[in-house]
């Protein structure tokens, strides 16, 4: 089988797909997919929705697959002997009908061969197509090849003036409003469309296509967006072949049925509230899963959508329920059974009101309640949120686990102006799928929040948004992120910590600790701990005060609940040993509340600092999160408050209080990710992986001076960020002696004897962004850090060496000739040569393909990779950021307009901007394929009339802080030089 694969979204009750396209390749079934067809094996039926009536004009292009005997319905609604006027077409054993009629049976008729009082036999299992016309009182019967076989002309006395009160079904006829299904047929079913004539004009208003969609087989409308598949009462799905359209399945999130995967709407149902829910469920391994809701056994009013009756894998059918105690829920008519396939629930309380609807809208069962009594609401009582992929339980949002493998495509929330439903509708909840950051969840349209639950997943074409808070992403499988505030807790200190996980390990995970827990070493100071108990590799939320050891966080004292640490859940935890409280809040509202006992209050201050997502000593049980915010109070006052923060090109945290300062990880720095409305420096990089060295091509004299900016992301061994390296040939160099794992000074070295320069006062080696500069010719060596100036002469022109050049080109990230042991793992933002005070070299952040290196503005000129002995390709580096020292190289070359030619030849067009990882080009407005690794070739065109000028514009691409952004574009006018005139005289 093969699919046309149609990409787009119908949406949550707001989008249809886009059908031009789709509409000119169905122009005619043939035209479409020549052998696509929907097959039904007598059971099953699609209800279209559809009301016929006296406009209506219906085409039908079918294949019976086997004849039963009785009148078997291929398309149709049927009422005999009713006043209700009815469009089927009919087969039986002997003879193919076409009819219409009011409840006389006017219109009831064999089809006859045109010309001829010959039938055509139903046991015809050829395919065929069926028109029937009721504005133009006539049915027509065509072959495959569309040849006319019959046709039949309806009296003129007959009167089918009235639009029909039951659905239009394919495959059968329908028995009643709600389209219960009668009379099925075992055929093939290729296409079917609808017109309607009004004043005249006859126009298409539905025409249904053989369609995959979510797994399903079925029809789509290419004049709606609706999909159309199995009716209410079947379950087998359809058979199908040909050339079917495969049409997207709307955004969803996905759940894994785990306990902590369940989503807190933080929505309390009323009196007022009606819900929607777009679901499906994906499993029926269990009983009694309930994918939305809330439920208590006090007297509390509950709001759930459930199926029941889940015994040895055989499904019952779906309830809806809305009562004060108990499971009791209506029974929808007619009965929709429990399945994976999609439904939206609908539970109406002011209205007494619940159905469930297919897909596209249509009802496939309902119940109402005659009176409001009926339902014994005490909504004074409602203390229960309602839940997504299970139900709550108490009024922090947790469930009793009664929770379901399945999907969720949409969820609206109502409320109504009056009590009895009479009033007007507002949404107050509008939920749709979302990826926020790459966290997948929901995000509501009213109000800006968005939710999530652990272990979620999202559809490929779920939309994407940035996150808006600023953030550090501290998850890099194998690297322990420790983040040291140097601060000691007491017994007056509160600690609010706004993050979200994102892998929950095996083992605990720490979000903050400090002191170590040991009443040896403490010695009765202040112990403060949260963190998540990984026994089972999920784990609760659990912490730590003082004499409070190993406490699990439960949404109130009883300890039924706990509160789990479920990645990609957003939390706020705050440990107060000053108010003696502990509390989880979620969306802004306190989901749990504990009261510390008396002997968590410690009086003395921790024994050790406190350390950010990691334990005391910071290097193990790391969490792997997003972290958002970091507040320390001292008996109630805001003393510091770390916000994520770009420090020179270093991911951190910065106390905007001021006293805490910029603080970054204690190692594994350069694996930081960070993102969000986050500020900062973001000037262009490449970063190394400590494997590679970039050749700069220049050999250093005495009259250079070296300006190198730099930033360190390890300090394991001693490395070289710039130089030539070699003890006997002369060169320059500066390097990071580093022993033992503990940082040592910045040395320089440029003379042919090793002879290492320190600056004055010494500079420790460290992961700060810094700019080296040697000053050959005025024998100067300087480090500028934070704006900051360290400078020291060299005192002895013996220092220095007497060649006019080195011996060796210098080399980035590492030393020329290539020493592996010496490489760096570091980021560089430019590297500047001047020869006798002039700038001969700019070398800044570059990419071109593959190709990330260092590219001379003064000469074009790209560095090249070397690597050691035997590694023929080694890496190149990794780039990231935008412009240089907060602006922006740009560079568009030739910068002035350029002028084509017939004869000439063509001209390429270059693109560089310092950082960019790609370019976008356009022509007039129109975008261009070509050129996304910033060159671009034109040729000249002819032009017949108008203007001869092609404006070209570029617009670099960065990547920064994670995210690709576009830069400032610039443009190119290109003129395609007129051939000119020539004139012959005669």
């Amino acid at each position: 089988m093969k699919m046309l694969k149609l990409i787009g979204m119908r949406g949550w009750g707001q989008f249809r797909l886009l059908t031009a396209a789709i509409i000119a390749l169905s122009a005619s079934f043939g035209a479409f997919a020549e052998a696509a067809y929907i097959q039904s094996d007598g059971a099953n039926t699609i209800n279209t929705g559809y009301h016929a009536s006296g406009k209506t004009k219906i085409s039908v292009d079918f294949q019976m697959t086997e004849i039963k005997s009785g009148n078997d319905c291929l398309i149709g609604h049927y009422n005999a002997g009713a006043t209700v006027t009815c469009l089927i077409y009919c087969p039986n054993t002997t003879s193919i009908f076409a009819e219409l009629k009011d409840g006389t049976h006017e219109g009831y008729a064999k089809m006859i061969v045109s010309g001829s009082t010959t039938t055509l036999a139903g046991s015809d299992t050829k395919r065929h197509t069926m028109v029937i016309d009721a504005p133009g009182e006539r049915a027509d019967l065509y072959d495959s090849s569309g040849n006319p076989e019959a046709y039949y002309e309806f009296p003129e006395a007959w009167t089918y003036n009235n639009t029909s009160t039951w659905p239009l079904l394919l495959f059968g006829a329908s028995a009643d409003t709600a389209g219960t299904p009668k009379q099925a047929v075992k055929a093939k079913i290729y296409g079917v469309k609808i017109w309607e004539t009004e004043n005249g004009v006859t126009s298409l208003v539905h025409n249904y296509v053989p369609a995959m969609k979510g797994g399903y087989a079925g029809f789509y409308d290419t004049e709606t967006g609706d999909f159309f598949s199995n009716a209410p009462g079947t379950s087998a799905a359809f058979t199908y072949g040909g050339e079917l359209l495969e049409v997207e399945d709307d955004p969803y999130i996905e759940n894994d049925g785990s306990a902590y995967s369940a989503i807190d709407t933080r929505y309390f149902p009323n009196k007022r509230t009606k819900v929607e829910v777009d679901f499906r469920e994906m499993t029926l391994a269990k009983d009694k899963d309930i994918p939305f809701g809330h439920y208590s056994t006090a007297d509390y009013s509950l709001l759930i959508y459930r199926p029941l009756n889940l015994n040895n894998g055989t499904a019952g059918t779906y309830k809806l329920v809305a009562k004060d105690l108990g499971y009791n829920g209506l029974e929808l008519s007619p009965a929709v059974s429990v399945d994976t396939r999609r439904h939206t629930a609908v539970i109406d309380i002011p209205g007494r009101h619940v159905e469930m609807r297919a897909p596209n809208g249509l009802v496939q069962g309902s119940a109402s309640l005659a009176s409001k009594t009926d339902w014994s609401w005490n909504f004074n009582k409602v203390t229960c949120p309602l839940m997504i992929f299970g139900h709550s339980t108490d009024a922090y949002g947790n469930s009793n686990q009664r929770i379901p493998k399945g999907r969720i495509y949409g969820v609206r929330i109502y409320e109504n102006a009056k009590d009895d439903g009479s009033g007007a509708w507002t949404t107050v909840h509008d939920f749709a799928p979302c990826l926020k950051n790459g966290v997948p969840g929901l995000k509501d349209s009213v109000t800006g929040m968005f939710i999530s639950g652990g272990n979620i997943t999202a559809s490929d074409n779920t939309p994407e948004e940035d996150e808006t808070d600023a953030y550090i992403d501290t998850t890099t499988a194998g690297a322990e992120i420790s983040f040291d505030t140097g601060y000691k807790v007491s017994s007056n200190t509160c600690i609010v910590c706004d993050f979200r996980p994102l892998k929950q390990k095996a083992e605990q995970s720490f979000v903050f600790e400090a002191g170590d827990g040991s009443s040896a070493n403490d010695s009765g100071k202040m112990f403060m701990r949260m963190y998540a108990n990984g026994t089972t590799g999920t784990g609760g939320i659990s912490y730590a005060c003082g004499g409070d050891q190993y406490k699990r966080v439960y949404p109130d004292d009883s300890g039924k609940e706990e509160i789990w640490f479920a990645p990609n859940v957003r939390r706020t935890l705050t440990l107060d040993a000053y108010k003696g409280k502990v509390s989880v809040a979620m969306y802004g509202k306190t989901v749990s509340e504990r009261t510390l006992s008396a002997a968590a209050r410690v009086p003395n201050p921790s024994s050790t600092t406190l350390k950010i997502l990691s334990n005391a000593n910071g290097k193990v049980n790391c969490c792997m999160a997003r972290l958002y915010s970091f507040q320390i109070y001292e008996e109630g006052s805001l003393v510091r408050e770390y916000r994520p923060y770009v420090n020179n090109g270093v991911i951190g945290l910065k106390d905007v209080k001021g006293a805490g300062g910029f603080i970054t990880a204690t190692a594994n720095v350069g694996v930081l990710k960070c993102g969000g409305a986050i500020e900062g420096r973001k000037d262009a990089y490449i970063q190394n992986d400590g494997k590679t060295i970039l050749n700069l091509g220049y050999k250093a004299k005495t009259s250079s001076r070296i300006e190198c900016d730099y930033q360190w992301l390890s300090l394991t061994k001693s490395t070289v960020i710039c130089g030539a390296w070699n003890d006997y040939v002369t060169g320059i160099r500066y390097c990071c002696w580093n022993n033992n794992g503990n940082s040592g000074k910045i040395q320089f070295i440029f003379d042919g004897n090793s002879k290492a320069h320190q600056s004055t006062p010494d500079i420790i080696a460290d992961l700060k962004r810094h700019t080296a500069v040697m000053d050959m010719k005025n024998r100067q060596l300087a480090y500028v850090t934070d704006g900051i100036t360290n400078s020291v002469a060299v005192s002895s022109e013996a220092n220095l060496t007497n060649s006019p050049d080195c011996s060796h080109e210098m080399g980035v990230f590492g030393g020329i000739p290539y020493n592996e042991s010496m490489t760096s793992y570091a980021r560089v933002y430019a590297v500047r040569i001047y020869e006798n005070d002039e700038l001969i070299h700019e070398f800044l952040p570059y990419k071109s393909g593959e190709v990330v290196s260092l590219r001379d503005t003064k000469t074009g000129y790209v560095a090249t990779k070397t690597a050691k002995s035997g590694v023929t390709n080694p890496a190149w580096p990794t780039i990231g950021g935008k412009g240089v020292d907060g602006g922006e190289k740009w560079i568009v070359e030739p910068q002035a307009a350029v002028t084509l030619t017939k004869t000439g030849e063509p001209k390429t067009i270059i693109a560089n901007a310092a950082g960019a990882v790609s370019y976008k080009w356009t022509k007039n407005g129109e975008a261009v394929e070509d050129g996304a690794n910033g060159e671009l070739t034109v040729s000249w065109e002819k032009r017949r009339t108008g203007n001869t000028v092609d404006t070209y514009t570029v617009t670099p691409v960065y990547n920064v802080f994670g995210t690709e952004v576009d830069g400032e574009p610039k443009t190119v006018e290109v003129t395609n030089a007129p051939l000119g005139m020539k004139v012959i005289l005669r």
